[in-house]
């Protein structure tokens, strides 16, 4: 029986002259997110949800919205985001597979 692991979420924030990011880890097993308000809990399991294209089709966000808190989109530490992404590395016991989303600016080519 398939099944979906998820190996790894990256995240990448740029603005004029700065790059932010965060590089989350997941491990084989049950993997718990805790911690205090505003570390970024709801960004782990935005960026799941978002990596894996299904933001819309849960319903969770209304096709004009953005999934995101304005960091990732709009401002960072009072600059201007000029590209963001997220890098969602999931296996499904066999191979990996790196899923790759913008979610402000860049175009593929």
């Amino acid at each position: 029986m398939p099944k979906l692991i998820i190996n790894r979420l990256i995240y990448t924030v740029e603005t004029e002259n700065e790059k932010y990011g965060a590089d989350v880890p997941f491990h084989p097993g049950l993997n718990i997110i805790f911690g205090p308000n505003s570390v970024g809990k709801t960004s782990i399991v935005t960026g799941i949800i978002y990596g894996l294209g299904s933001e819309k089709g849960l319903g969770i966000f209304k096709s004009d919205q953005n999934p995101f808190k304005p960091e990732f989109y709009k401002s960072i530490e009072g600059k201007t985001v000029t590209k963001s992404y997220l890098i969602l590395e999931i296996s499904n016991g066999i191979k990996e597979y790196s899923i790759f989303r913008y979610i402000k600016g860049g175009k593929l080519i």
